[in-house]
């Protein structure tokens, strides 16, 4: 698969662009790393007060993580990697 085509003289040059969603990616750039907490195993509930306690563990600590390397870096910590952190998920089985 080839990026967008665009004209330039008398031919026509493919760029390592791509569109996604109305975002530019660079293909030819590898993906940044990212600092995140410890993955969090899946887990199957049968019962919805426990599931919700859960979703809820895994919320308080992502944001948690985000909060303190926020204020790590206001502090003036250096960062040599982003931070990222993802919501919990339900599936549906």
């Amino acid at each position: 698969m080839t990026g967008p085509r665009f004209r330039s003289g008398p031919t026509s040059t493919v760029l390592p662009f791509a569109l996604s969603g109305g975002i530019l990616i660079d293909h030819m750039q590898p993906a940044p790393s990212a600092m995140t907490p410890q993955r969090v195993a899946t887990e199957s509930f049968t019962d919805a007060d426990a599931a919700v306690d859960r979703l809820i563990g895994i919320y308080e600590r992502n944001t948690g993580f985000l909060r303190d390397r926020f204020e790590a870096y206001v502090n003036g910590e250096a960062r040599s990697t982003r931070v990222r952190a993802t919501y919990p998920f339900v599936r549906e089985a």
